[in-house]
């Protein structure tokens, strides 16, 4: 099993069953390197597994291998693997009832049926008596312990061991990493609408004449002077600490009349996609923006404004796109970050695990 490249259909069903129940990635090539390197490397192995430790998810990963038939007695290394896990998948399940069923006096059949199962394991074959099959199990038990009690790991064996951590690690880690580059996928592509909206929004407010007339006319509007603070928070923030009157504020540092002032203020809000996918942005004025937002979302459909309501409109949506789009690209920026720290970590543990099995091909 260990030096075959074209391996029986039996042997590889069960070699990558058992791969399943050691929490390994189910592949045979991989489990030559890290289960077989030497021919007692798997039966080592499996004697040493905790069966309390089979993982949630194997059962229903491998019913139609449970319930598959046996491997022929030609394929003796695959029928044992086959014995195996199933015996370990027998126990688990029995055991989850047993714990169901921990407050009865008596022995209930899930209880006979996890005595039965943990007699396969070690080997009490015909035991079909429950309170014999734990008598047998209470006497075979100290010499098990015992036995692994008095053996002691051999260099070859750590070795293994921390090749097959090594592997471990750096299998998990592609996972993560590419997990995290289709969450950023998905990211991009909620993205990108949101950064299409505020690009026509943003050309709908290019209006100089319409902004006077409801700077002037939506006194005391709520909704208009909230988009309106949302708005000089994403271009003119210091105006709002120098005028509290939201208003006014607006008229100082954009001055719709004002051609010259106009022209500076509406080329900054053309620039806000720009300064938020290049970080040039302060998360606490966006923390800001972003409830400013959210009020709108609940008020802005449907309002009439006194003067300008296409416009008033318009400036609500793109107020509300730009913190969307604000909040994707931070989640994206952290995300790279994450990235890129999961990449170096591969990157050393690769390092690791291909020093690892140079050491071993040596000592081999």
């Amino acid at each position: 099993a260990a030096a075959t490249s074209a391996p029986h259909a039996q042997l590889r069903a069960a070699v990558e069953a058992a791969c399943v129940v050691l929490d390994l990635r189910p592949d045979f090539e991989a489990a030559q390197s890290r289960l077989m390197r030497t021919g007692e490397s798997l039966r080592r192995r499996l004697l040493s597994f905790d069966r309390t430790n089979v993982p949630k998810a194997a059962a229903r990963r491998l019913q139609s291998f449970f319930d598959s038939r046996a491997p022929d007695a030609e394929q003796a290394v695959a029928a044992a693997v086959h014995a195996w896990v199933c015996a370990l998948l027998r126990y688990d399940g029995a055991a989850d009832d047993a714990k169901a069923s921990a407050q009865e006096s008596s022995c209930s059949t899930a209880m006979q049926a996890a005595c039965e199962c943990v007699c396969d394991l070690y080997g009490l074959e015909k035991v079909t008596d429950d309170l014999r099959g734990v008598l047998l199990m209470a006497d075979r038990f100290p010499e098990i312990e015992e036995s692994c009690s008095l053996e002691q790991p051999s260099a070859e064996t750590a070795q293994e061991q921390q090749l097959e951590g090594l592997q471990q690690k750096v299998f998990r880690l592609k996972q993560f990493i590419q997990m995290l580059q289709k969450d950023m996928e998905a990211s991009a592509g909620s993205a990108q609408p949101k950064r299409e909206d505020m690009r026509a929004k943003a050309g709908k407010l290019n209006d100089r004449y319409v902004l006077s007339s409801a700077l002037m006319s939506n006194a005391g509007d709520t909704v208009f002077e909230v988009a309106l603070t949302a708005l000089l928070l994403i271009t003119a923030p210091d105006a709002l600490e120098k005028e509290k009157d939201v208003r006014k504020a607006a008229n100082k540092a954009i001055s719709p009349m004002d051609r010259k002032q106009w022209d500076q203020f509406y080329q900054t809000i053309q620039g806000v996609e720009a300064a938020i996918n290049e970080g040039r942005t302060k998360p606490e004025v966006w923390a800001k923006v972003k409830g400013l937002a959210e009020h709108l979302s609940q008020h802005y459909v449907g309002h009439r404004f006194r003067a300008g309501g296409g416009l008033c409109t318009s400036m609500c949506e793109w107020v509300m796109a730009a913190s969307a789009y604000h909040e994707l690209s931070s989640e994206m920026a952290t995300k790279k970050k994450q990235l890129s720290t999961l990449q170096k970590e591969l990157q050393g543990a690769q390092l690791q695990l291909d020093e690892a099995i140079d050491a071993s091909a040596q000592s081999d």
